[in-house]
């Protein structure tokens, strides 16, 4: 069984990851497939400190929204009769979605690219270059 772990964020170029590994599902068959999104909860409370909102207020709302990419993403393979498995985890993503991916001895790592310039990817960081760097298994970028 190939294991492929399909990091997701929401963005069109993760809409075109879950279409790519649903093409690889009928290419082949004992696919195991899990959708995984990071969220950075300490990272949302930085930004949102200055609301008046209670930091369990923004935990909450990050981890629903977080829930809703996931939905979002896995009903494309519902629609399709295809099963996956799922997994929300909490910090930073390069490092998350690598550890998983070790921890679950996935064979392949699919993932949307922002289109970051070499530049800008530098500058802001990139998980897509951190991930390939870090990983040990296979990644491809969706863009």
């Amino acid at each position: 069984m190939n294991k492929i772990l399909l990091a997701v964020d929401g963005s069109e170029n993760a809409k075109r990851a879950v279409d790519y590994v649903l093409k690889m599902t009928r290419k082949q068959e004992d696919l195991m497939i899990t959708v995984i999104h990071i969220i950075n909860s300490q990272k949302e409370i930085t930004k949102l400190r200055n609301i008046s909102s209670e930091i369990q207020d923004i935990k909450e709302r990050v981890v629903k929204n977080g829930m809703e990419i996931i939905e979002r993403h896995v009903s494309i393979f519902e629609n399709n009769h295809i099963k996956v498995a799922t997994k929300l985890l909490d910090g930073d993503p390069a490092t998350k979605i690598v550890e998983y991916a070790k921890l679950g001895e996935y064979d392949h790592i699919v993932l949307g690219t922002r289109g970051l310039t070499d530049l800008q990817s530098i500058v802001l960081g990139s998980v897509s270059h951190k991930v390939l760097a870090l990983s040990e298994c296979p990644v491809t970028f969706i863009k």
